[in-house]
This record gives structure tokens, C-alpha cells and sequence, in this order.
């Protein structure tokens, strides 16, 4: 079969040079340019570029190359999923080229294993799905007939993506004749480290026999693709190094959907809460600013502190216990402490500012009297003093609903910035006697003291709350464990979990949680708990972990993650079918086959006991209960085709796809059910 792509790149670097003297005596030009994809205009990079057989460069990254050649000679641009373009030069030194994207059939014929007398021939196989992991078994086979000694022989395996249109390339063979060999190391100077294929050559005894090659390799696949179509290709050429390079070319579909007995294994796994106190946040106290106010009455005039008066003396004493209970808390530092005395506006303005002065220093006397000694160089006193507005006295009596405030407020309005003229209007009103010097301005004669100190103590929870409203992110993790431990509603408990991730990625406790809250719903996200496992985490979290890594198809993660878990009973079938999915089938047969059903069918057919497996399967679906099972009549059929009961095995399959019709978008990626898919009608 002809080859339906162009040679990959790395097949090229071996395409055959003209000689130094060649080079030399003939005339050339430098010629730049950009490559670029027809369709999305995008640069296309590695492209190769060839005249007359000789290759003469590749694209950058950018698209662009750079060349020399002949003015009047053809060039070649070719790249694996592209339609090759040629173009003249035509004394050009500018030439930008648009490539079209190749259309590649997915349904190719597969070649058959046996000799031919002039083609190489590949034997047909699976992709094995072990995990992560596409495995590729095969032989290849050589006639020595078709090899000759300044040949070099290119086998280049890939893995076709059909729902991306993607490839990704396992190890080549690469298989150099003797006389190949002794050339490629004159041209390359005796430093075979510019030929990338150098490594990838193998022994061979093509000059008397053919050569068979037994090949094994694997490639990793994303766990957002594992699910897609796939089919394994192999690029087959034979080049020289003074010929022109397609001396041999084919392409041939080695192997076509995936080989996956596990595709339906069921597990269901309850995640764990950690239990160890060791692992709860323990609360960390804040350092909390805080004030305390209280108003001292004093007689008309006068600023001496009245302590019979009984508002005083429990005024006085407040101020005492407060001072005392701050001083006796090895946790609280006083600041400072200030008093600002206030006065009525009725009479002298400056002889009011100078009682509240005065009435100011009599409270700090008392507070001095109070604090220690030791402690007072280490606290600020501060004193002010403040005359109250007749505004003020006209608000207090509109507060107090009085009809006569409006009068005040006029009064105030008319005369604003007129102290004396204000006040002597607002003592002439009728009421002045009996409501405002009896009533309102004793009410505006006080001070106030206010101790500023901090105290290092624990948020209560209605702090907390308040706290993460107005800034979450500078909560302790304590703080966010309570707001996650009392939230009334599930939706704000996982509001609050995941913004105390993003501020803690390795809240572990947390991210257990919230990881819980996920598990239980069938949602698997990993980066939920990665930043809490390290070696120290607990086994609950790890296992967890799996779990989520099973859910996201991440094999390998939950593989590695299980090598770390304990060996108790909890875990052990976790182990066994993540085992199992990693291709560990002997290790994971033991426990898998005590539990039945299902499960130990695929493990059978994982071990190519398909006979074993056939009668397994037969016996379950002889169980009433599992009559409507299409994943058992699913196996059934694989089981059946496996063991070349064919009649059985389209039967099986009808009535799975009868009892599940979208089954049939599996089977057409199933290697075990494809080839028997479309003689079956249902």
C-alpha cells in the first residue's frame, strides 16, 4: 500500500548530500521565506525542505527558513499530515508557502502477517490499554532481498488520535546496512551525534537471511484522552544516501481500537474522614484593639469629681476594674489612655474650654492614682477638652421631640458663628428655665475616658462570622475550620471550604473535607488535595486521593499513591483493582476473584484466560437478576469472539445492543467486538 503521509521528519535526516565539490563549483542563492497552514494561517514548524533529493533545511519555530540553492532548481516542502508542495524558484529570494492539512481515512485496511516476496511486512496486533498506557506488541519481518548494504532501513510506529486528528511516535528501529553505515560516518564528520537516528539502530543479518524484529513499546496518554479512537500506524521506508530517498515507502495499520477488558470494571469506594485530633487546627488568638467609654457627672462650675455621687462612684469604679483586669492579663498591653472633657455652651465659651480642661485633668488624676508605678512609663496619658454647640443642644431637644427644637434651630441657623447672640437668644425662650438648663445641658457636662489596648485572645464564633465578611482572606485556619464546622447551609460550608483552599492550598483537613463532599457526588477533581499530600500526610488523605485519581483516569497517580498506603483490610481492594488498571493482573487476581460478579471476568480476560472467563460469565448471566445486564452480554460477546464462538458472540452482542444501544460507539473502538460489530443486526 502506498504511503498515505509524508515521511516524518526525524526519517529525513538522512536524506542523501551532494558532494563538497559539487556544492562548491555550483552558482546558488539565499532564500528565506515562512511557512504556513492553509487554513488557520498558522506558521508550521519542522517542515523540510528538499531539492533534487537533497535536504536542505527545516522551519523554526516561526515557520520561517532560511536556504541556499539553485536559482533555477524545484523545491520540496513535506511534513507527515500535509500535502507536499512543490514550487520553482525561478530566481527568487523571497518565497512564502500555504500548506493544506492531509485528510487521513480511518478505516485503512490492515496488513496481513505473512511473507511477500518484495514489500515489508508487519503483523497485525492490539493496543493494549494497561493504565495510562497504550502498549504495542509486534514483528516485523524483512526480506533480504529488498535490503541492500547502502540502505538504511526506517520502521517508525505511531499512534493516530482520530478525534484530534494527532499523532505521537513510538521508539523507531532503524536497521543500517554495512556500507550505509561506513558512509553516514564520512559524511557526519565521524561524529554520528548530529544523526538523530544513530541510537535506534539495530543488529541485523540481512545480507544472507530475512530479519524479523520483535517490537515492544508504549506511550502515555493524557487522561482526557483516554476514551478517544485510536489506531496504530507503522511508516515503513528504505533509504540510501545517493538515491533518491523513496527507494521503499508504505504505510501500514498495524492495529485498530484498543484492547481494554477492563472498560467496564465497577468499584465504588467511601471516602475517609481524618480522625486523628492531631491534625485540627488548634485556635490562634488575635490581637484585638479595643475601647472602653464612660461619662463622670460633675456639679455646675465645677471640676472637682463628686465621689458620693452614686453614677460616679460606679462610673470610678468601672474605670478601676477595667484598668486592673487589662494589667493583670499577661495577654493585653495598655496603649494609651485619654480623657476629653466636655462642657454646656451656657455662658463664656473660654471659661467653658477651660473647665472641660480642668475636668479633663481631674479623671486622668484619678486613673494616674490607679496604675502602678511600673506600668505608667510605659502608657500615654493624652487630655482634651471640647464646648459643646447650641446645634448640638437643638438636635438633643428635636431627638427628645420637643416642639421647642425647631425654635433652638432657627435660633442657630440665624445667627451661626454668633456665639454671644445666640446664646442670649436661646436663654430668652420660655422654656429655657424648665427643659434646657434642667434637662438638655446637664446631659452634655461629662468626660469621657477611653483606654486603648490590645489583647491577644480567641474569636468567638459571631466574630468569626463577621470577620469573613468583611475580609476572608485574612483568617486563621482555625477561623475557617469554625465558619466550616457552623455554616447552616451545605452551598456556604463549600464556599467557605474552597476560598480557605485558595488562601491555604495545603489545609489539609479542609481539603479533605471539601475532596469528601466531592467523592460522594461522583465529581473527582486532584487538585483538590495535591498540596496536602507529602509523606507526612495521613493515610486518609492519600487514599482519597486515589480515589479522586480513579475518578479522573490518572492510573499512574493512583498507583503511586497506593504504594505509600497501609496494609489493612479498608484498602486492600483499592489496591487490587488500581493494580488491576495499571496492568498488575496476577497481584490483583487474588482479591478481585473473592469478591466475583463482573469484576473477576475482566481480570480473566485481562490474563488471556478467555475460556475460564467464558464460563464465568455465562454462569452470571444464567442468573435471573443479571438477564438485562448489557455489560455482561457485552462481555459475554468478547468473551465468545476471543474463543472463535462467533455464533455466540454476534447473539451476545445483539442483545447488549439492544438493551443499550450506545454501546455500539464502544464497540467501535473495542479491538475484541469491532470485527464482528458490523455483522450484527439489532
Amino acid at each position: 500500500m502506498k504511503a498515505s503521509k509524508p515521511l516524518y521528519k526525524i526519517l529525513l535526516s538522512c536524506l542523501l548530500f551532494t558532494s563538497f565539490t559539487d556544492v562548491f563549483a555550483e552558482y546558488k542563492i539565499k532564500i528565506r521565506g515562512i511557512v504556513t497552514e492553509l487554513a488557520s494561517q498558522k506558521p508550521l514548524r519542522n517542515v523540510n525542505i528538499a531539492s533534487n533529493g537533497n535536504l536542505l533545511g527545516l522551519t523554526d519555530r516561526d515557520g520561517n527558513f532560511s536556504i541556499q540553492a539553485s536559482p533555477d532548481a524545484d523545491l520540496l516542502f513535506n511534513i507527515p499530515g500535509y500535502n507536499d508542495v512543490t514550487v520553482k524558484i525561478d530566481n527568487r529570494q523571497i518565497i512564502n508557502i500555504q500548506m493544506s492539512e492531509r485528510e487521513i481515512e480511518i478505516q485503512e485496511v490492515v496488513i496481513i502477517g505473512k511473507e511477500q516476496n518484495k514489500k515489508i511486512s508487519a503483523e497485525p496486533t492490539d493496543l493494549e490499554v494497561k493504565g495510562n498506557y497504550f502498549h504495542l506488541k509486534t514483528k516485523f519481518r524483512v526480506p533480504a532481498r529488498i535490503f541492500k548494504t547502502d540502505k538504511r532501513f526506517i520502521i517508525q510506529p505511531s499512534l493516530y488520535n482520530a478525534n484530534l486528528k494527532s499523532y505521537s511516535y513510538f521508539r523507531p528501529v532503524v536497521i543500517d546496512g554495512a556500507h550505509f553505515s561506513i558512509n553516514n560516518l564520512r559524511l557526519n564528520a565521524f561524529d554520528l551525534s548530529n544523526d538523530s537516528l544513530n541510537r535506534y539502530t539495530v543488529t541485523n543479518d540481512l545480507k544472507t537471511n530475512e530479519y524479523i524484529y520483535a517490537y515492544y513499546d508504549s506511550i502515555y496518554v493524557s487522561p482526557q484522552k483516554i476514551n478517544h479512537d485510536f489506531k496504530a500506524e507503522c511508516y515503513l521506508a528504505v533509504n540510501g544516501l545517493t538515491e533518491h530517498p523513496k527507494d521503499y515507502l508504505d504505510t501500514v495499520v498495524i492495529a485498530r481500537g484498543t484492547k481494554n477488558a477492563l472498560r467496564f470494571i465497577s468499584y465504588g469506594f467511601a471516602p475517609y474522614e481524618i480522625k486523628d485530633s492531631a491534625y485540627y487546627p488548634k485556635p490562634e488568638m488575635n490581637l484585638m484593639s479595643e475601647k472602653g467609654i464612660s461619662n463622670i457627672r460633675f456639679p455646675i462650675g465645677q471640676a472637682t469629681i463628686d465621689r458620693k455621687d452614686s453614677i460616679n462612684q460606679v462610673e470610678l469604679t468601672k474605670i478601676a476594674q477595667t484598668i486592673r483586669q487589662i494589667l493583670q492579663n499577661e495577654e493585653a498591653t495598655i496603649r494609651s489612655i485619654s480623657a476629653i472633657g466636655y462642657t454646656s455652651p451656657d455662658g463664656s465659651y473660654e471659661r467653658n474650654k477651660q473647665l472641660a480642661r480642668k475636668r479633663t485633668d481631674a479623671v486622668l488624676g484619678y486613673i494616674e492614682e490607679i496604675i502602678p508605678a511600673s506600668n505608667k512609663k510605659f502608657i500615654k496619658l493624652f487630655a482634651d477638652s471640647e464646648v459643646e454647640s447650641w446645634q448640638r443642644v437643638a438636635e438633643m431637644a428635636l431627638e427628645d421631640s420637643a416642639s421647642v427644637g425647631e425654635e433652638i434651630q432657627s435660633i442657630v441657623n440665624r445667627y451661626k458663628n454668633d456665639y454671644a447672640n445666640c446664646h442670649h437668644s436661646i436663654r430668652r425662650l420660655p422654656v429655657y428655665q424648665s427643659y434646657i438648663a434642667t434637662s438638655l445641658l446637664p446631659r452634655m457636662r461629662r468626660t469621657e475616658y477611653i483606654i486603648d489596648y490590645s489583647v491577644f485572645r480567641n474569636l468567638k464564633d459571631p466574630e468569626i462570622w463577621e470577620r469573613y465578611q468583611n475580609s476572608g482572606s485574612k483568617l486563621t485556619r482555625y477561623e475557617y475550620w469554625r465558619l466550616s464546622d457552623t455554616a447552616e447551609k451545605e452551598e456556604l460550608q463549600n464556599e467557605v471550604d474552597k476560598q480557605a483552599l485558595d488562601v491555604y492550598p495545603d489545609f489539609l483537613l479542609l481539603a479533605n473535607k471539601y475532596a469528601i463532599h466531592l467523592i460522594e457526588r461522583d465529581s473527582f477533581d486532584t487538585s483538590v488535595l495535591r498540596a496536602s499530600i507529602d509523606s507526612d500526610a495521613p493515610w486518609e488523605i492519600k487514599y482519597n486521593q486515589a480515589i479522586m485519581a480513579l475518578g479522573t483516569h490518572e492510573y499512574q497517580l493512583a498507583d503511586s499513591l497506593c504504594s505509600s498506603l497501609p496494609e489493612i483490610e479498608e484498602i486492600a481492594y483499592l489496591k487490587a483493582i488500581i493494580a488491576a488498571l495499571n496492568g498488575r493482573y496476577n497481584e490483583a487476581y487474588p482479591l478481585i476473584v473473592s469478591k466475583g460478579g463482573l469484576n473477576e471476568v475482566l481480570i480473566l480476560l485481562c490474563m488471556d484466560r478467555n475460556k475460564d472467563a467464558e464460563q464465568k460469565i455465562t454462569a452470571l448471566l444464567d442468573l435471573p437478576e443479571n438477564s438485562d445486564n448489557a455489560h455482561m452480554w457485552y462481555i459475554r460477546a468478547v468473551c465468545a469472539n476471543r474463543t472463535d464462538n462467533l455464533t455466540i458472540a454476534m447473539e451476545s452482542l445483539r442483545r447488549a445492543l439492544l438493551l443499550k444501544p450506545d454501546l455500539k460507539e464502544t464497540a467501535k473502538l473495542d479491538s475484541d467486538i469491532m470485527d464482528i460489530l458490523e455483522l450484527v443486526d439489532y
